[in-house]
Formats: structure tokens, C-alpha cells, sequence
């Protein structure tokens, strides 16, 4: 007589339940790992990595940026771009000084603005070019590179004054020397005008010999009539000049050029 089949072993129901849970937790982990390589294959998380020396202690503000640093910041996806700290720990370029020129008009002296705030005033994640104190600064300045000529003359209702000469030898000369001229940034205030002139103008003579002294006369028609700083008015004041002292006999080519900058924005050209 054959001896029955043992009976299958089966687990306590405790057991079978903790079994199962624990299977259950092992397939979602497992999940969640391959779905984690999926999804940085397919797109690739955010690592931010900073060249080291961005920053130093600075009691009691904790810390401040490094004059002088240079290094990049990226995140490796979105933007990596380089940064540069001046030698007053500020992000951008050194200052450039005041101009020599800000004085000759009592209180036109040179605008500074200094902007406050975190990782949106420093333009964390775009180039020095595109963070908004930059592009704040070039909507308050002009920039300026003479080859040679008169410095250009700043006119408003109360006066006339001269930005900085800086002077670069003239166009198709700088093969003589080895850098090119600087470029000035200087302030130009809503309402300010413009003015620039070849030497055509300012080399004009009279019978005497004598040159056309533009700014005097400028001055002068400016204390008789503000209105004058008008783009419009102020070339044709000017024109109108230089041909009355050389007798209408103009001895080098001319150009006149006033550009004012208005308080809403824009400018207003008068070539």
C-alpha cells in the first residue's frame, strides 16, 4: 500500500503577508532605479559646478566675492559662462575713473549707480553682458573712442561741457601702436544732447587765421536762448557758424552730429 503525499508546506499567514510586502517593496525600488538611469540618459540633471575662489569670508557679512577672481559657473545643461570679479568685488570690469571733463560744469559731475541684491542683481546663469545692471548701465551711459578728433561736447539748457579727450591717433594709423584707443563710458542724463563735430568745423578760419572756437560759441548762444540745446536748433546754429567765419569758404570736409537722449527713453538724432 503506498504511503499519501506529504502535505505542501505553506507559510504562516504573517509570514506569507511580510513576504509579499517585501517583494512588492524590492519591484518598486527597482523600478524607481531604472527609472532614475532612464531618465538621466534621456535628460541630464542639473550639476552645478563653480571654479573654487568665487568666494571669501567676510565677517560679519559671511561672505563676499573675491576680487579679482576669474572662473566660470555651469550647470552643465542650461548655461555656463565666465565671471569676473573687479578689484572691488563687484562682478564686471574695473570702474572706469571719472571723467576729467565731468567738472568743467558745476553739478554734472558722473552718475554712479550701485545695485543691491542676490543671484538676480550678480546675473547667475548669463553672461556679464546680459545681467541687468550691465544693461542698466548702458541705458544711462554713452560710449565713446576718439580717433583724433575734438573730444565731443555735452550741451544742455544751463552750459556746455567736454567729455574726456582720451586721444587715439586718427583712422588708418594704428599700425603705430600696439593697443587701440580706449573706449570712455561717460554719462549722458535725460534732456542732454550731443554734439559731435569733425575738424572741419573746429579747424575753420576766419581772415585773421583764427579757428572757429565752437564751445564758446556754443556757450554764448546757449545764454541767449536755452532752446538752442535743441538737437534741430543746435546743428543748425553750428552750421551756420562755422560758414559765417571762414566766409563760406570751407577749407576740409564737415560733419555735424547731435544725438539727445530723451527722459522717456530713445533719443532724438539731428545729423
Amino acid at each position: 500500500m503506498a504511503a499519501p503525499d506529504p502535505a505542501p508546506t505553506t507559510l504562516p499567514p504573517r509570514r506569507s503577508l511580510l513576504a509579499r510586502l517585501l517583494l512588492l517593496g524590492a519591484s518598486l525600488a527597482l523600478s524607481l532605479v531604472f527609472a532614475e538611469l532612464a531618465v538621466r540618459l534621456a535628460r541630464p540633471q542639473e550639476v552645478m559646478t563653480v571654479t573654487p575662489g568665487l568666494y571669501e569670508p567676510d565677517p560679519p557679512r559671511r561672505y563676499r566675492l573675491h576680487p579679482g577672481y576669474r572662473g566660470r559657473i555651469t550647470n552643465h545643461v542650461e548655461f555656463d559662462h565666465a565671471v569676473l570679479v573687479n578689484g572691488h568685488g563687484m562682478r564686471g570690469p574695473e570702474p572706469s575713473p571719472a571723467p576729467a571733463g565731468s567738472n568743467d560744469a558745476p553739478g554734472h559731475a558722473p552718475l554712479r549707480v550701485l545695485v543691491l541684491g542676490d543671484s538676480f542683481t550678480f546675473g547667475f546663469g548669463v553672461e556679464q553682458e546680459a545681467s541687468y545692471p550691465e544693461l542698466l548701465e548702458r541705458r544711462l551711459a554713452v560710449e565713446v573712442v576718439n580717433f583724433g578728433h575734438e573730444p565731443p561736447l555735452v550741451i544742455t539748457p544751463d552750459g556746455v561741457r567736454s567729455l574726456p579727450p582720451e586721444h587715439g591717433l586718427p583712422l588708418g594709423m594704428d599700425e603705430l601702436v600696439s593697443t587701440p584707443p580706449p573706449v570712455i563710458r561717460v554719462p549722458l542724463a535725460p534732456g542732454e544732447t550731443l554734439l559731435l563735430v569733425t575738424d572741419g568745423v573746429t579747424e575753420a578760419r576766419d581772415a585773421a587765421g583764427e579757428f572757429f572756437p565752437l564751445r564758446d560759441a556754443v556757450a554764448e548762444a546757449l545764454a541767449r536762448d536755452p532752446r538752442t540745446a535743441d538737437p534741430q536748433r543746435l546743428v543748425r546754429f553750428v552750421r551756420d557758424g562755422t560758414l559765417e567765419h571762414c566766409g563760406g569758404r570751407l577749407a576740409d570736409d564737415t560733419m555735424i552730429f547731435a544725438v539727445r537722449r530723451r527722459a522717456g527713453g530713445g533719443a532724438r538724432v539731428r545729423p
